[in-house]
């Protein structure tokens, strides 16, 4: 299977992101591995007629590495924008929740109300004051109450920035969205390697 993926990615290239790979998996445990297993579910279940002939390690390993990197990420949330089930999951779970400056500005005077109220600075960084659940969202309708002026992070979820300050998804198992966009990355990549132009139907 990494021969497979070597007609996408150049040999050097494809060792770094196993490489990367093993490093995210170890350090974020079994949360990661139990993120793998639910693409790998929906993979087998849906679309094992493309990966049936895949052994599931082999195919952990493909999912790890586009994870790293694959097949671009936002054209293919505007295409499954459905599979958001708009369960809240993001709002309410998510433990920290980083916000950009020109967010935190906007979002004080569109609601006059001091920044340092709303937001903290953490070594040179914004975080909204109350998370996990989010303080704008509403538990019984589930909606946001700001949504018009919601901050980059919420508007690009479930896409966040590595370290290396690239866009890749996050790993979150219980987002059904995050794990279907995961799904059709892996997908279109091994469409690529397979020389097959025609991309996954949603």
């Amino acid at each position: 299977m990494i021969e497979l993926l070597s007609k996408v990615f150049k040999p050097d290239d494809l060792e770094a992101m196993e490489r990367l790979a093993g490093i995210k998996s170890r350090s974020t445990g079994l949360s990661y591995d139990f993120y793998i297993s639910q693409i790998l579910e929906v993979l087998r279940t849906r679309h094992n007629a493309v990966v049936g002939d895949i052994p599931d390690h082999e195919l952990r390993r493909v999912i790890s590495i586009v994870d790293i990197v694959g097949v671009e990420s936002h054209g293919l949330m505007k295409r499954l924008a459905s599979a958001c089930l708009g369960c809240g999951w993001c709002c309410a779970q998510t433990k920290s929740i980083h916000v950009f400056p020109d967010d935190v500005d906007r979002i004080s005077r569109k609601l006059k109300l001091k920044k340092e109220d709303l937001f903290d600075l953490r070594a040179g960084q914004w975080f909204m004051k109350q998370a996990n659940p989010c303080r704008w969202w509403n538990q019984r309708t589930g909606r946001c109450s700001i949504y018009s002026i919601r901050p980059r992070t919420c508007r690009d979820w479930p896409l966040a920035e590595n370290l290396e300050h690239k866009h890749t998804l996050v790993a979150a198992a219980d987002c059904h969205y995050s794990v279907g966009v995961m799904v059709f990355k892996v997908l279109g990549t091994l469409a690529l390697a397979r020389g097959d132009s025609s991309s996954p139907a949603p």
